[in-house]
């Protein structure tokens, strides 16, 4: 389980929950941010009030804390109508859902808040709801089983999720709007910060200096935000309490420094666990490359912990690399923790190394004879991370490549068995990509196959599903390019 910390764009809980929904706008002219995304919602808002019709249902993905949820508030405000909240864990049988789907009034807008969460079953039953506004539902069982329709009144789903590529193809395919948010600049949320503080009521409009020294405060706070205003808002509330307790009230550039100081952060809006991540990696490992694992030993921390919350923004500021070998420190990293790291080879490591650009140190003959050899739940593990960190593919034909490529590099390294001719089929423990005549070509351009043990969704823009054949779980997901 990742941990919860300040810099953290996930919400904390119910009590932050309240805070924040005294800070969010309502209505759409008071949004800040995502200039393409509300001109389309403008558009298509406009266009249903004067039809008197529900909304074309909505899909918002995107990091933690970027404004889905506040988004579902203001096109319910704008729609004058009712926001029905709910989440994918909540729906964990179809009589939830058929539960909430029946409250709702014409026009009405149901958020679903971690989408991706949604069991199959529900998910099924959710389908012809958004399409033709009618459940179908089964009563009794055996021989008097009988199923009924349920009609629903017209309505509007938001669905808002972190993980999009968890969501299945249909599911995906059945939003009339799709959006991606996007980080916010340091002018978007600069301007969120002054709205927050003139409601949280530190904007002294009466003095002309007093409002230049708060906003020179706003603009430090903005900088060390990570772009998201979950986390600005958070660093302003730290920096009001620390300016109550240890000042006369006023927040000033020299008691927000003093403030993020005791909090652990720094100019980069880095915490003390950044640094302790990057300075293990740098002292103990000569700056990698290392395994995570190993990392995470060494720091005492969940692996979960350093790659869902500690990495991300690393990768996002240049400061640490992935690579075949495993982690790897950037100069840049190494500049600003103040370590000297050896010179690498080939200059300066990128993002994301391609597997054929890097350097052979050893022979194949040599390689595979050091390489550890895992277990299949190892090996499928290691596949997803492989997959998750290689560059998103263009098309449907792209993912199919990547996932025989790195299939093939994980058996070959890891199974400690020959490669024999039976592709499609898992022959005593060793996975093979989808046979030809098991991969279906869609006219969309999308692509599913299957295998002994998955099944594959290829969609035209990239993007990867893969999902047990027994249950039909989402194993993994993967946005397209």
């Amino acid at each position: 389980m990742a941990k919860q910390r300040i810099l953290s764009g996930t919400s904390t809980g119910p009590q932050e929950e309240a805070i924040f929904r005294s800070l969010r706008p309502t209505a759409i002219d008071d949004y800040v941010g995502q200039p393409r995304l509300i001109e389309k919602l403008r558009i298509t808002l406009q266009a249903s009030r004067e039809r008197g019709e529900p909304m074309e249902h909505v899909l918002l993905h995107g990091p933690p804390g970027l404004g889905k949820t506040t988004l579902a508030h203001i096109i319910a405000h704008e729609m004058a109508t009712h926001l029905s909240v709910t989440s994918g864990p909540a729906l964990t049988k179809p009589g939830d859902l058929v539960g909430a789907l029946t409250k709702l009034q014409h026009r009405d807008v149901l958020f679903i808040d971690e989408i991706h969460r949604l069991s199959p079953v529900v998910e099924e039953y959710i389908y012809p709801a958004m399409e033709d506004f009618k459940i179908d539902i089964t009563v009794d069982q055996g021989m008097h089983a009988k199923a009924i329709t349920l009609p629903l009144k017209p309505f509007t789903l938001i669905g808002a999720t972190t993980r999009a590529g968890l969501l299945s193809g249909p599911m995906r395919s059945r939003f009339g709007i799709a959006h991606n948010l996007e980080f916010y600049s340091h002018a978007d949320l600069l301007k969120i910060l002054a709205r927050s503080a003139t409601l949280l009521g530190l904007d002294p409009a009466e003095r002309a200096s007093a409002r230049a020294s708060l906003l020179e405060a706003l603009s430090i706070i903005a900088s060390r935000s990570r772009g998201t205003p979950r986390v600005a808002n958070r660093l302003l509330r730290r920096v009001r309490d620390y300016a109550q307790v240890r000042g006369d009230g006023s927040v000033t550039p020299a008691v927000v420094a003093e403030a993020l100081t005791l909090e652990g952060v720094d100019g980069l809006g880095l915490d003390e666990l950044d640094r302790k991540y990057m300075n293990v990696i740098a002292t103990t490992y000569g700056g990698g490359p290392v395994g995570l694992e190993a990392v995470a030993a060494t720091l005492g921390e969940d692996v979960g912990t350093l790659e869902e919350v500690v990495e991300p923004y690393l990768l996002q500021i240049g400061f640490l690399a992935r690579t075949r070998r495993g982690r790897q420190l950037t100069k840049a990293a190494a500049d600003h923790i103040g370590v000297q790291l050896a010179d690498h080879p080939t200059g300066d490591v990128a993002l994301f190394e391609d597997e054929e650009s890097e350097p052979a140190q050893l022979d194949k003959v040599q390689e595979a004879a050091m390489a550890k050899v895992l277990s299949l739940e190892e090996r499928l593990e290691l596949l997803y991370r492989r997959l998750d960190a290689a560059p998103a593919p263009c098309d449907a034909e792209g993912a199919l490549r990547l996932l025989t490529t790195i299939l093939h590099s994980v058996e070959d390294r890891h199974s400690g068995m020959p490669r024999r001719n039976s592709p499609g089929l898992a022959y005593h423990g060793l996975m093979y990509p989808p046979a030809e005549d098991r991969v279906t070509r869609h006219p969309d351009g999308s692509i599913t196959a299957t295998t002994k043990g998955h099944l594959i969704e290829l969609g035209s823009d990239g993007s990867m599903t893969m999902r047990k054949r027994n249950g039909g779980a989402v194993v993994f997901g993967k946005s397209g390019a």
